[in-house]
């Protein structure tokens, strides 16, 4: 039986997602002080421990401030969305999403209590359209048009 007029659906929904992370992390490397070693040796001959000594390979705290980082995430998201039969062969699927994120990062020396922490906020209002129209040209064959857009929110790394 073929269908007449428009014959559709509607959605809609949201979305609330908060997040927190803490990181720590030091950083320690063997840096060359005083004599020449010869670095094309194997690592069981450059790591011998008659070259680990303060005129040879010293071992060093090398942690940056930004090793050691708070940081907040919260997006705020509501999407709609139709599903539309147009006649017989003709579908048009549509809708957008909108989302609001808010990202805090407060990065800090711990061996600088003295120091100000460094801290960014990141703020963005995101309209993510999205529409689809396919014909159904045989029972095996559609021919579809679509346009979307996405995004990819950056991590706390």
């Amino acid at each position: 039986m073929a269908r007449k007029g428009i014959v559709g659906s509607y959605k809609f929904g949201g979305l609330w997602q908060e997040r927190e992370r803490d990181f720590s992390s030091r950083r320690f490397a063997f840096l060359p002080n005083g004599r020449t070693l010869d670095f094309a040796a194997s690592p069981e001959t450059l790591f011998a421990p008659a070259n680990i000594n303060p005129n040879g390979l010293e071992l060093r705290e090398v942690t940056r401030p930004t090793d050691t980082f708070d940081g907040q995430q919260s997006v705020q998201a509501g999407y709609a969305m139709t599903d539309l039969t147009l006649g017989d062969k003709w579908r048009l699927t549509g809708g957008v999403r909108a989302e609001r994120s808010h990202q805090r990062l407060v990065t800090y020396d711990p061996f600088a209590a003295g120091l100000n922490p460094i801290s960014t906020d990141l703020e963005n209002t995101d309209p993510l359209p999205s529409i689809n129209l396919g014909s159904q040209l045989a029972p095996d064959m559609i021919l579809r048009f679509g346009y979307s857009r996405s995004l990819n929110r950056p991590d706390f790394r």
